[in-house]
C-alpha cells in the first residue's frame, strides 16, 4: 500500500482529497501508544450487523491517542488519526470547526452501551439502535463520530 485516500464532502466546501502515505511520522496530538511490526491493516473491512469484527483485528493496528478540546482522550488507528487532523485544520481555516465524541471502542464497552440501552428503553429498542458487540465499525479504529 503507497497511501491511503480519503475523499470528503463537506456542505458549502469544494470536495478536498487527502492522500496520506502508508506510514507517514506521527505529527501534531497523535501521540503513538504502541508500534509494532504487524501485518497491514485492511482500510477495505467491513465491519456490520451481518460482519464481526475478524478475529486477528487488533494484530493489525497501530494505536495511537489523541484528546479533543475538552480533554477527552479517544484511541484509534494512526492513519485515520492522521487525516482526521488534517480535516479538522483545513475546516478550521474556514470557520468550521469539528470536535471527536468517540472513536475506538471494545467489545465490553458495546456490550456496555446495549445494556444501559436494553435496561432504560429495553430490549425491542436496543437492538434497533445500538449494533451488537463484535459488530460495531468503532471497533475497527476506523470510524469517529464527530
Amino acid at each position: 500500500m503507497t497511501g491511503a485516500s480519503l475523499n470528503i464532502r463537506v456542505r458549502g466546501l469544494s470536495t478536498p482529497s487527502y492522500t496520506l502515505p502508508a506510514y507517514p511520522p506521527l505529527i501534531g496530538p497523535c501521540l503513538l501508544r504502541y508500534n509494532k511490526f504487524m501485518k497491514q491493516t485492511d482500510y477495505m473491512v467491513l465491519v456490520n450487523q451481518l460482519n464481526a469484527l475478524p478475529a486477528d483485528w487488533y494484530e493489525t493496528l497501530d494505536i495511537v491517542r489523541t484528546a479533543n478540546r475538552y480533554g477527552e482522550e479517544f484511541e484509534l488507528e494512526k492513519q485515520t488519526c492522521l487525516a482526521y487532523r488534517k480535516l479538522q485544520a483545513d475546516l478550521e481555516q474556514d470557520g468550521i470547526y469539528i470536535e471527536l465524541e468517540s472513536a475506538l471502542r471494545s467489545i465490553a464497552v458495546q456490550q456496555q452501551i446495549m445494556d444501559e440501552f436494553t435496561a432504560e428503553y429495553g430490549a425491542a429498542y436496543a437492538e434497533k439502535t445500538v449494533v451488537p458487540p463484535g459488530h460495531s465499525e468503532h471497533h475497527t479504529g476506523l470510524s469517529l463520530d464527530l
